[in-house]
């Protein structure tokens, strides 16, 4: 029988085995600091469903908490274990947390929301600015930025996830910063122009705001 249950810490070694078989070397989830800044140390943040059989991890999906919805995200099953209702059991147990949503999915994860009855809202928009003068290719080159006038890393919990380089912009607004290629997310904005003037004088390739 397949257990499916909340995580807890003490189940790295087999997400992790999971992980490896699922995730490309560098993904964040093969980091157990990550997945347990993510989805295991904070309930009130995150949640990892685990489907459990034996002493195996068959099946994961991540539920992050925010604005009154659980977004579920990384969802995976192990083909040996479809078409046995635990797909079915892991979104249950998922949507005790919270009304079930989802962003970025897949064409595969988009089909199965599909036939869950769920409802598409096509109105997310996401913005992307290339620096003048640069090919696409060439503003995905990796960058050491200027920072100087920029404000410390945001103290909200997002920005404290290992590995996120984060910088609060001359005007307010906040960023992920990705250096290695080139280029900054926006996560708040307060000035459009503004943020544009301080990212192309740091260094940056390219800008984007979802």
């Amino acid at each position: 029988m397949i257990d499916v249950r909340p995580a807890a810490a003490g189940d790295w070694p087999a997400v992790s085995r999971l992980f490896d078989a699922i995730h490309r070397p560098g993904h964040p989830l093969r980091s157990e600091r990550f997945w347990r800044w993510q989805l295991v140390d904070d309930p009130s943040a995150g949640v990892s469903v685990l489907a459990v059989d034996g002493d195996e991890v068959v099946g994961h999906l991540g539920v992050l908490l925010g604005g009154g919805r659980a977004w579920t995200t990384s969802l995976h099953l192990v083909p040996a274990a479809r078409g046995r209702g635990v797909l079915r059991r892991m979104y249950d147990e998922a949507r005790r947390l919270g009304p079930l949503a989802a962003t970025n999915s897949n064409a595969a994860a988009r089909e199965l929301h599909r036939k869950q009855g769920w409802i598409a809202h096509p109105d997310l928009q996401r913005w992307t600015a290339v620096r003048s003068g640069r090919a696409s290719g060439e503003a995905l080159a990796a960058a050491t930025f200027d920072r100087t006038g920029w404000g410390p890393r945001p103290s909200a919990r997002y920005f404290a996830q290992p590995g996120l380089d984060a910088a609060t912009l001359p005007d307010g607004s906040t960023a992920v910063l990705a250096e290695r290629v080139g280029g900054a997310r926006i996560v708040h904005l307060v000035d459009a122009e503004a943020v544009l003037d301080a990212c192309w004088r740091a260094g940056a390739g390219w800008v984007d705001y979802v």
